[in-house]
């Protein structure tokens, strides 16, 4: 789903900002990584399940 890549990035953020648990280094080291991982994904948009039915993924 297309929230994936918002929730995955806030993820990295609050290790880093609120953590402390990575460093500037490390976050963006994961950051290319869930990037890369996104791009191999096919990504299903929300909107195209309302009503019950489902389309083809958005990518």
């Amino acid at each position: 789903m297309e929230l994936a890549k918002y929730e995955l990035g806030n993820i990295l953020w609050r290790e880093r900002a609120l953590r402390g648990r990575i460093n500037a280094n490390e976050m963006k080291k994961l950051m290319e990584l869930v990037k890369d991982a996104l791009n191999l994904m096919k990504i299903f948009s929300v909107e195209r399940y309302e009503g019950g039915r489902s389309t083809q993924p958005k990518n």
